[in-house]
């Protein structure tokens, strides 16, 4: 009431929104998984400022965080800001701030690391900045030379980015380090495949290395061709090419339609738009589908076709000798 009275309703919208937030980063169990987490935030945020708010007072945790005495703690908020606000951040597009997350948490849990990989880019970046620029330059040649109107990005990696990479492909810091990646964006698919042919036919690609998500995209319907091949200073290159809307997609794809809804114990469930308890018990386990027989949403008694909101807590009710039901059928939403 206060705050309406200071500084409007908006305002006070907005601050109620980042304060749910906190519920839900109280309620969600640590057994739910921290991408339904993320989702079920973006999901319950009507306001796309509420997350701004949200990830900026985060930021300002972190760049604090050194004041927090005790070690756990810091360690705690670290973890949760590498696993949930990084990528939430860069969901919105917000890379610039994404880096930065990851970075002061990347201090915090793994320090050592992250110096090794400091002094191991400052070796290269005395000597890359003038490849960077060249290369740019090489690529925008060709592109223009075959009468491709392209743009170009050089993306710098993070310490934190090589060290998931280092982690993840379990390679050595040496193998990694000489990776430059190039994003180009262009007009239209046929585009994409004619410079994808250029640059293959000048110079090697990498085996392995080639993705076609035009053709045949990732499940949450993201396109993209990605290569790798060996430039004229015998350096590899990675290269993403894409359309413009494939890009703002890339960037924008958190507004898919989904409603996350809680189980008695907090673990997030993901569900279509206008799903049903139905839905719900069969995402939890086929048994429970198989033999619920009513539901409680919130605490009251609900019928098993009732649509599902946001945020709701779920708890199905089963019986031994429940049977599933024809009728069931048009009111769902999943196969299941």
């Amino acid at each position: 009431e206060t705050i309406k009275s200071e500084f409007g309703d908006e305002v006070a919208e907005l601050v109620n929104g980042v304060t749910k937030i906190s519920v839900f980063e109280n309620t969600a169990g640590s057994n739910s998984k921290v991408e339904n987490f993320r989702k079920l935030i973006l999901a319950t945020s009507k306001d796309i400022r509420v997350l701004l708010v949200k990830i900026a007072d985060r930021l300002h945790n972190m760049r604090t965080i050194k004041a927090i005495p005790k070690k756990e703690k810091r360690q705690r908020i670290a973890q949760e800001t590498m696993e949930i606000y990084a990528p939430l951040a860069d969901r919105m597009g917000m890379h610039r701030i994404r880096d930065e997350l990851e970075d002061l948490s990347f201090e915090i849990l793994n320090n050592e690391a992250r110096e090794l990989i400091k002094i191991k880019l400052d070796e290269i970046k005395s000597d890359k900045k003038d490849l960077f620029e060249s290369l740019s330059f090489e690529l925008s040649e060709i592109l223009n030379d075959n009468h491709i109107n392209a743009e170009i990005h050089g993306r710098e990696k993070t310490p934190f980015s090589i060290w998931r990479k280092v982690q993840k492909k379990r390679i050595s810091l040496e193998q990694i380090t000489d990776i430059i990646g190039f994003r180009i964006t262009l007009s239209t698919i046929d585009e994409c495949y004619k410079t994808l042919g250029i640059f293959h036919k000048k110079w090697n690609c990498i085996p392995g290395k080639f993705k076609d998500y035009i053709s045949s995209p990732k499940i949450n319907g993201y396109k993209s061709l990605h290569t790798s091949v060996i430039g004229s200073n015998k350096k590899p290159i990675e290269i993403q090419i894409r359309t413009h809307e494939m890009h703002e997609f890339a960037e924008l794809q958190m507004f898919q339609e989904n409603v996350f809804c809680f189980t008695p114990k907090g673990s997030v469930i993901k569900l279509p738009k206008d799903a049903t308890p139905i839905d719900f018990a069969y995402a939890v386990h086929t048994k429970i589908g198989n033999t619920a027989i009513g539901c409680e949403i919130n605490g009251n008694k609900s019928e098993l076709q009732e649509v599902l909101r946001n945020g709701d807590r779920v708890n199905i009710i089963t019986s031994k000798n429940q049977s599933p039901s024809l009728h069931w059928i048009p009111t769902t939403k999943t196969g299941k």
